[in-house]
């Protein structure tokens, strides 16, 4: 079953009326969401705007989305929820931070932090093609979810 947020991407308001809060965001970033395979942008549960920078909140499934739309923040955001589902972090967290130390290349600077933000940089990097610094990443993530090919 679609979540309600993915319907309000999908612009299907009639069927399955969002508020109208996350219908705005929705729009502003519907775009964007037809590049994040349907069953990911499952897992977000509501939607809220932020100032300036995404957030995720695991433990209630939302994601704040900034005004100004970018599939980057919309795939980090959502690739934040998606590594809550299956021991999905703790299997990367094994596989790319070893004794906490990060190996095999980094898409950037910022998925230096810790596992999770590494995690949602890879992810958003696969969604938007850029995987030049992450092979190996782009490969474990490829095998993880065959429907990012």
């Amino acid at each position: 079953m679609l979540s309600l947020i993915v319907t309000c991407w999908l612009g299907l308001y009639t069927l399955t009326p969002c508020d109208a809060a996350e219908a705005d965001i929705a729009r502003d970033y519907s775009d964007y969401a037809l590049s994040i395979p349907v069953n990911h942008l499952a897992t977000v549960r509501c939607l809220y705007r932020t100032a300036f920078r995404g957030e995720a909140n695991l433990s209630t499934g939302c994601i704040g989305l900034p005004m100004r739309a970018s599939l980057y923040m919309l795939a980090h955001e959502v690739g934040h929820e998606v590594s809550a589902h299956n021991g999905l972090l703790a299997r990367f967290t094994a596989r790319f931070w070893p004794g906490g130390v990060q190996v095999d290349g980094v898409p950037d600077d910022y998925a230096r932090t810790n596992p999770a933000e590494d995690w949602a940089e890879a992810y958003s990097h696969v969604i938007m093609g850029d995987t030049h610094a992450m092979k190996v990443r782009r490969d474990w993530l490829l095998r993880e979810f065959p429907e990012l090919h």
